[in-house]
């Protein structure tokens, strides 16, 4: 538990964090009202030490408004006591729960996760250990921008990330064969552990992959905000239902809109941002359709809430046959799907 300047110990890491920015108040207060300089180091040692205190209690610098969880009620608030494995989440009710939202054909689709695959699969392993051996410490730092306070997990993790990308990972599959290049589609923010992967490949033996970078869905609050499982008004979720789907985009997705109906007639929508339009040029299928919906609503024929009703019934009847599919899946189709085996393509 860490302690306070004056030897008083914390009585949670939330304590400390407000006890930083009463501090830190302090700090500007004596600046501002040009203290004497004596009174300012002293203030500032101790905001000092109270933010070494932090890091030691939580593994991670003080960041301002960004104030640590509370413990769980009866929960051990000692950063050096052992910690049971209850942040250990079961492998087989997160991935089984995931692949029933995979509408694959497992005939040729092989669903895994790291934690099982890899004890049953001595190549994928033993190409996790190839490239461990062939990237650096301050590579990883230079690429993740990892501080030597991370755990050693996050620095060994792109080697099990970068594994899948070697076809003799899956040599039930493949035969052992090291030669088939992967192709991978990912979102943007995957690229460095790729990147990383294209520079290690030719050194351990193996063909670069090639990647396919897909575009970020937008927050409903629009592009410059971030989706969040936190926060249910951020997005659409898979298990909506078409009364929240109606809810949301009416109540929450950006518009691109004018203020009035009449400026709106007169100068048009923004297709750019307007969250709504964005989410059509995903989801709705007629390329014809979606072009004269940004053509009227640019144009000012169509309105704000008409674009958001174009929305609505292209999300309510796409979810609700998703969901209808996912009821269907089973745990034993699940384990089909992940069980290793020879798919229906040769090589």
């Amino acid at each position: 538990m860490a302690d306070r300047p004056n030897g008083k110990p914390c009585a949670s890491p939330l304590e400390l964090f407000n006890s930083i920015a009463a501090q830190g108040e302090l700090v500007r207060s004596l600046k501002a009202t040009k203290a004497k300089e004596d009174e300012i180091d002293s203030a500032v040692k101790t905001l000092l030490s109270l933010k070494m205190s932090y890091k030691a209690a939580m593994g991670e610098d003080y960041k301002a408004n960004c104030p640590p969880e509370n413990p769980a009620p009866g929960s051990n608030s000692d950063p050096n006591a052992i910690e049971p494995e209850v942040d250990f989440v079961d492998p087989w009710t997160v991935q089984t729960s995931s692949a029933k939202g995979i509408d694959y054909d497992k005939l040729i689709a092989f669903i895994f996760s790291d934690l099982e695959y890899m004890g049953m699969s001595p190549g994928f392993y033993k190409n996790v250990v190839k490239i461990q051996k062939h990237v650096t410490f301050n590579q990883v730092k230079g690429i993740f921008g990892f501080t030597d306070s991370d755990c050693i997990g996050k620095i060994s993790f792109p080697a099990i990330q970068a594994a899948p990308s070697f076809s003799n990972s899956f040599p039930q599959i493949f035969q052992g064969r090291t030669d088939i290049q992967c192709l991978i589609p990912c979102a943007i923010d995957q690229d460095p552990y790729f990147r990383m992967t294209r520079d290690v490949a030719p050194r351990i033996g193996y063909p670069k992959p090639a990647l396919l970078h897909s575009t970020f869905f937008p927050a409903l609050q629009g592009a410059q905000t971030k989706m969040s499982a936190s926060d249910p008004n951020s997005s659409i979720f898979l298990t909506d239902t078409a009364k929240q789907i109606k809810t949301k985009v009416n109540k929450h997705a950006f518009s691109g809109g004018k203020d009035t109906i009449e400026e709106h007639r007169q100068l048009g929508g923004n297709c750019d941002v307007d969250v709504s339009f964005m989410y059509l040029t995903f989801f709705l299928e007629d390329d014809d359709k979606l072009e004269q919906i940004r053509k009227d609503y640019t144009s000012g024929a169509m309105l704000t809430g008409e674009l958001k009703k174009v929305l609505i019934e292209v999300l309510q009847p796409l979810i609700a046959e998703h969901q209808a599919r996912r009821k269907e899946v089973t745990d034993e189709i699940v384990k089909e799907f992940m069980t290793p085996r020879k798919l229906s393509f040769s090589f």
